[in-house]
């Protein structure tokens, strides 16, 4: 137990300083940082948002809107100000179709994976994953070959999920003195979305749109503990938190003369709506040996899907990390086949610290293998 008492003030002072409800009690931090650029630039606010690029941390419910073939990339400096070296990378892909999403982040094959690295020391935690959501409605218009005007996703829908993981964390592995531990735990949400505009407007097409959805999950809701070697106590748990949110959209269709000009070329004819607005907010209830509650609420404002403009919230008292965030995102579609990201989201750090915010950023591809097949078939 030697090593895991030099390492404690490194892992303490990351929890309390960075702004992910991670701290105080919980252990297996890398466990607790949401990967989701978008959500962390709308403070955090992600569990009931199915629209646009979602938060499969935050909500694996949300993988059952996955579409084709995904490929996902983030890094991010932790501790800026206070440790250089400590950094969190995470690779994810995720395949989805007809409702059914899969997402793989180092199981089954070693695929992708997320490793939190404490520096020069060589400790480390890594988490490997995967995680399976299906959209109700969606599955059911798949199964019933219903045309987009039958349709009952364009009305609502209810989506569950489920993500499993396995968490490794090894400190001063260079020490003959080191300490291990391992757990395995998993995640699990729901998410039900209702449209107002489809109902008013008996699920034809129009001007405008607009959704709301209700989501809750719960991370890390096993029972399993951190037990690490040599030690003599029933071991450590994770941080087990409780997400309950809302959110709204609302959207502005592109006029029809863009529209028409832009179905003449291909590479534009994946376009979204012209204008499209986001609200959310979340709550949360993180509970191990002491509880404590966490407040997050964010806006994104999107222009054709190309340019997204976001702002959050994060109020997490305990924690003493209580400020704004923002973001913003680019995607470059091309056509129906495929499109690239790059998202870049702020956050605060424990006010008071004198510490910068910290920065993250992610890369992110996208690729229909069903359309590309389809337009090979003229």
């Amino acid at each position: 137990m030697r090593g895991l008492t030099r390492i404690a003030p490194v892992v303490a002072a990351l929890m309390v300083v960075f702004a992910s409800g991670a701290h105080a009690q919980g252990t297996g931090v890398s466990m607790m940082f949401e990967q989701s650029m978008r959500t962390a630039g709308m403070g955090g606010a992600g569990v009931a948002v199915p629209w646009g690029v979602t938060s499969t941390w935050g909500n694996p419910a949300t993988l059952g809107y996955a579409r084709g073939w995904g490929w996902e990339e983030t890094r991010t400096q932790l501790v800026p100000g206070l440790a250089d070296d400590i950094w969190i990378r995470n690779q994810r892909m995720t395949v989805g179709l007809g409702g059914v999403g899969v997402s793989w982040s180092g199981q089954p094959g070693g695929v992708g994976g997320q490793k939190l690295d404490y520096g020069d020391d060589g400790s480390f935690e890594t988490v490997r994953s995967w995680g399976i959501g299906v959209s109700a409605a969606t599955l059911a218009d798949r199964l019933g070959k219903r045309s987009p005007e039958r349709s009952l996703a364009r009305y609502g829908d209810v989506a569950f999920g489920e993500n499993f993981k396995d968490c490794t964390i090894v400190f001063l592995p260079n020490d003959p003195h080191d300490s291990r531990a391992r757990a395995k735990n998993h995640d699990w949400g729901v998410l039900a979305r209702v449209s107002p505009s489809a109902f008013l407007r008996h699920g034809r097409e129009g001007v405008w749109a607009a959704d709301v959805a209700f989501g809750h999950s719960v991370i890390n809701a096993g029972d399993e503990h951190f037990v690490y070697e040599g030690a003599d106590d029933q071991g450590w748990p994770p941080s087990r938190i409780r997400r309950t949110g809302v959110a709204a959209m609302g959207s502005l269709a592109q006029p029809t003369a863009m529209h028409m000009v832009f179905e003449h070329f291909p590479i534009l004819s994946a376009l979204g709506p012209l204008l499209r607005l986001t609200v959310s907010y979340d709550h949360e209830e993180i509970v191990t040996g002491a509880d404590y509650e966490v407040d997050r609420s964010g806006q994104e404002l999107s222009l054709l899907g190309v340019v997204d403009l976001r702002h959050g919230h994060v109020e997490d008292l305990e924690g003493e990390v209580v400020g704004d965030t923002r973001g913003i995102g680019f995607c470059l579609p091309l056509g129906k086949i495929a499109a690239f990201r790059w998202d870049y989201a702020e956050v605060p750090q424990a006010r008071d610290s004198g510490l910068p915010n910290v920065t993250r950023r992610s890369w992110s591809m996208w690729v229909n293998p069903a359309e590309i097949i389809r337009r090979g078939g003229k």
